[in-house]
């Protein structure tokens, strides 16, 4: 899946008029991709359109006067998804002591938000109000002279070709990781539930558990010891011993699955809960799984 990030960082702009047009323009572009491609792209996560601020304006006052109403509605249905951390593993960017950075216009503007952006692999959705932000790529960079470009959509046909370019570079990478990832351990019994999880992750996501995979294989074929930063297990039940394959980066996943009798059962690929939802939703994502293997084991002895 393909994620864009709406971009906090914009030259100062009073001017309500010139802002809305501005975001009209990368709104349609931006559903010109999301209608193309409707199961790679959902949704922008954002911050509340009220706390997104150009100045004295709000996104929330630029989206309230949008001429049409299917784009103002459209806007008010991407621009939803907040807070930030329970969309983007914000782990990485908090655990990074460089401050970043972004010059727009003269001025340096705080980009620790961009940085988690990158670290995500987000693109950014921008409205292309000054020549700095009408680029294909924006960069930030720290006190050390780091520097990292973001994929930047600002509105425009040749930017939006090069975007299209980037979304279909991703959705071919991830055509045979699926099958990959079910070859290593031989042909598992997976739900549609795994499938269809899977597929809609990201390249990173899916390459980062196919590479796991191999750690822990490897490791248990040398009788050595798998860190449980990366491999558990769940004995609750007596009857399933649930086990999870975790990942931290690009975003923290966790896969639930069984071995019965040598057969692996794939059951479901979850996010991490967050801190303050931890103890239900993981309860939970253990509770479904295991009455997802026990579905799955009971229609493979038929």
């Amino acid at each position: 899946m393909t994620r864009f990030y709406f971009n906090n960082c914009h030259p100062e702009c009073n001017e309500k008029e010139f802002l809305s047009n501005a975001l009209r323009i990368s709104l349609r572009e931006y559903i010109k991709l999301e209608n193309k491609y409707p199961n790679e792209i959902q949704g922008v996560v954002s911050h509340e359109t009220t706390k997104i601020s150009f100045g004295t304006i709000c996104l929330a006052e630029i989206v309230e006067i949008l001429e049409v109403r299917e784009e103002r509605n459209h806007a008010y249905r991407i621009f939803n998804k907040f807070p930030l951390e329970a969309f983007l593993n914000i782990e990485k960017s908090l655990a990074d002591s460089e401050d970043y950075k972004i010059l727009l216009k003269d001025t340096l503007h705080d980009a620790f938000y961009l940085k988690i952006a990158f670290d995500n692999q987000s693109i950014l959705f921008s409205l292309g109000i000054c020549s700095d932000i009408r680029k294909n790529q924006l960069l930030i960079s720290d006190s050390g002279g780091v520097e990292l470009l973001l994929e930047n959509l600002y509105g425009d046909d040749v930017n939006t070709k090069y975007i299209e370019n980037i979304i279909i570079n991703e959705i071919n990478s991830k055509k045979d990781n699926l099958s990959l990832f079910k070859t290593l351990i031989h042909t598992p019994i997976a739900s549609s539930k795994f499938d269809k999880a899977f597929s809609k992750a990201s390249s990173a996501v899916q390459n980062e558990l196919i590479n796991t995979l191999k750690k822990v294989l490897k490791l248990q074929e040398n009788g050595e010891n798998v860190p449980e930063e990366i491999f558990k297990q769940n004995t609750e039940d007596e009857n399933i011993t649930l086990y999870y394959l975790k990942i931290r980066d690009p975003e923290a996943m966790r896969l639930y699955f069984s071995i019965i009798d040598d057969q692996y059962y794939l059951a479901s690929l979850e996010k991490k809960p967050t801190k303050e939802g931890k103890s239900n939703e993981q309860s939970d994502h253990i509770k479904n799984a295991r009455s997802m293997i026990r579905q799955m084991k009971k229609l493979n002895k038929k």
